[in-house]
């Protein structure tokens, strides 16, 4: 809509700007009382419906979410839950996605249910980028360029311009890759 008026020369682009700024302003407006409106925003977007429980498949919902057969599969599989026996509840979401909550007993021990101590997370320190050592973050992490050094050569690395990246994870695991 916004390109019409340089293919057609008859279209006027004052016109084109309102029909824009008028959708923009209608699209604003129902996200503006989708927010503030639950009763509104369940008659626009809708409701989750849910379209497996217990493993099995709840044909009459499908059929009210629009969901064919070989997509709900699909999703389950995205989910990592091929098999439906695994599955306690799967919902067609208002977005258009299938949630799906698999079966306690299927679900992998996480280590807080082993009582097994984990590193903390976050995110991995950029040391080396595109040849260039990023000299702030290894003061960070408490080492020198001599540290660096070390590492690439135990890995086989001579030079500090081959690396494309390297990082040094929390649990302090070094990682890199060359340039190819």
């Amino acid at each position: 809509m916004t390109a019409s008026p340089l293919f057609d020369s008859r279209l006027n682009f004052v016109n084109t700007i309102t029909i824009i700024v008028v959708i923009y302003m209608m699209h604003y407006l129902l996200s503006y009382l989708v927010v503030r409106n639950r009763t509104f925003a369940r008659y626009l977007i809708g409701q989750p419906v849910v379209v497996m429980s217990h493993g099995k498949v709840i044909r009459q919902n499908m059929s009210k979410a629009l969901l064919p057969l070989e997509m709900l599969l699909s999703e389950l599989r995205v989910s990592d839950a091929p098999n439906i026996n695994e599955v306690e509840v799967a919902m067609m979401e208002t977005s258009g996605h299938v949630s799906v909550l698999k079966k306690s007993d299927v679900q992998p021990a996480t280590p807080a249910e082993l009582n097994l101590p984990t590193p903390h997370g976050g995110l991995p320190n950029l040391l080396i980028n595109d040849g260039q050592v990023i000299q702030e973050n290894l003061r960070q992490i408490g080492h020198d360029e001599s540290w660096l050094t070390k590492q690439l050569r135990k890995n086989g690395i001579r030079r500090v311009e081959d690396v494309y990246v390297a990082l040094i994870d929390r649990v302090g695991t070094f990682h890199y890759s060359v340039k190819t």
